[in-house]
């Protein structure tokens, strides 16, 4: 079973999180983003607890469409089922926000979008709810205004990685080699992987880093980041919420 440090590696490569896009977010508005934009988040949270963790995986994107906030790609990445899920993403999604307020990059009262997936790795079927409604218990039958907030399920099962459209989409790849169950198909399809990771990182030569930030503005992105104490390459700023 591949572990979820595995998949943070390779959703940290800006052609894999574009051909992630295309090919598993069926929604409308994918087609307006400028993928060519996609920057790769460093978020802080802090728990309950007062202890930090990184989040999984948060990239932004910017719409082709002039005067539209960022788009962003909120990933976790699940090996075992867990029945609380859909509050800890609402959670997340929380946190993100109030996190963009408190760096100002939220102008206005508009929200940016923020679409969660959760991309899972496990043996056997995702049972908990994907709605936040469905984790509430109400008082009597019928009741109006439950919470909701729904998140993406990628799961084998769930999605079909074998369409004829995803035969060259990296993304696609990863997931056949996580999902695989067969050991004599296993170098087959590590190989496929290999050989999808060269074609959307071919080299610094061709403009992208590991980062996801073109090599154009690697020298700016480093000036940026060390005044913030972190790596080039990514936006950090501080989030709240427990996820």
């Amino acid at each position: 079973m591949v572990n979820d440090s595995f998949f943070k590696l390779c959703f940290s490569h800006r052609g894999i999180v574009a051909d992630f896009l295309r090919g598993f977010v069926p929604e409308p508005w994918v087609e307006g983003l400028d993928l060519t934009t996609l920057q790769l988040e460093e978020t802080r949270r802090v728990t309950a607890e007062l202890r930090q963790r990184e989040s999984d995986r948060l990239w932004s994107v910017e719409s082709r469409r002039k005067g539209r906030p960022r788009v962003f790609l909120h990933v976790e990445f699940q090996s075992e089922a867990d029945s609380l899920m859909a509050l800890r993403m609402v959670t997340c999604q929380v946190g993100l926000y109030n996190g963009l307020l408190a760096e100002k990059r939220i102008n206005g009262s508009a929200l940016p979008l923020v679409h969660s997936c959760m991309i899972y790795s496990g043996d056997g079927a995702w049972g908990p709810a994907r709605d936040l409604g469905g984790l509430v218990c109400p008082p009597a039958e019928g009741a109006r205004r439950l919470p909701s907030m729904t998140y993406e399920l990628v799961a084998s099962g769930e999605v079909d990685v074998n369409r004829p459209e995803l035969a060259v989409n990296s993304a696609a790849a990863l997931l056949r080699f996580s999902w695989n169950r067969d050991p004599q198909r296993a170098w087959a399809l590590a190989t496929d992987v290999a050989t999808s990771l060269r074609r959307v990182e071919p080299g610094r030569s061709s403009g992208d880093s590991r980062n996801g930030e073109s090599t154009s503005g690697t020298r700016r992105s480093r000036r940026a980041s060390t005044r913030d104490g972190g790596r080039p390459g990514r936006r950090r700023w501080r989030t709240s919420g427990a996820c």
